[in-house]
């Protein structure tokens, strides 16, 4: 029974020694290995002429399951954002253009004042991951699109540098195409 007893403790007493404060920080190698990785992805970018602009705070993020990555298309005037097949995203000067599929119709919008966003949700039934673009832009930050598959709708998110007060006059949505413009 001594024995027993002995063995449960000096279990719990490596179990405790060998774990890590917090399980879902980043090690060192983890970081490393994505530098790596990272480096290898932005120079195979590099040469098929496409720009990549990789943020150091992306892993802080990967640990929230969000998919992080920008890839940008320059022609001419407007930028193209890849988002996703059915998500064509470019912008102007003080412009940010949403192409989304026709078959997807919009359902609700909202627009969060303390977080600086406006929200859309689309009628549709998509199983993909969250996904958040960096957008190489002075007035527009971020573009945060993920489903709720559950709820039969996807969510486009446009995350804005400025306050909502200087757009929130401008929002233009014609079908499936949204046109959020800045004020100068």
């Amino acid at each position: 029974m001594k024995i027993i007893i002995i063995s449960i403790i000096i279990t719990l007493f490596t179990t405790d020694l060998l774990s890590r404060e917090n399980p879902f920080v980043a090690t060192q190698t983890f970081i490393e290995k994505k530098k790596q990785i990272e480096s290898k992805i932005l120079q195979e970018l590099q040469d098929e002429d496409m720009i990549v602009d990789m943020d150091d705070n992306i892993t802080e993020d990967i640990a929230d399951d969000m998919v992080e990555e920008e890839v940008v298309v320059k022609k001419e005037d407007p930028i193209y954002y890849d988002i996703l097949p059915f998500i064509k995203v470019s912008t102007l000067s003080n412009k940010l253009i949403i192409d989304i599929e026709d078959k997807y119709k919009l359902i609700n919008q909202d627009i969060n004042h303390e977080e600086r966003k406006f929200v859309f949700d689309f009628r549709g039934r998509l199983n993909i991951y969250t996904k958040r673009v960096f957008l190489n832009h002075n007035y527009f930050k971020s573009i945060i699109v993920g489903s709720h598959k559950k709820d039969n709708f996807f969510r486009v998110v446009v995350v804005l540098n400025d306050e909502i007060s200087s757009y929130e006059d401008n929002l233009d949505i014609d079908n499936s195409i949204i046109t959020i413009t800045k004020l100068k």
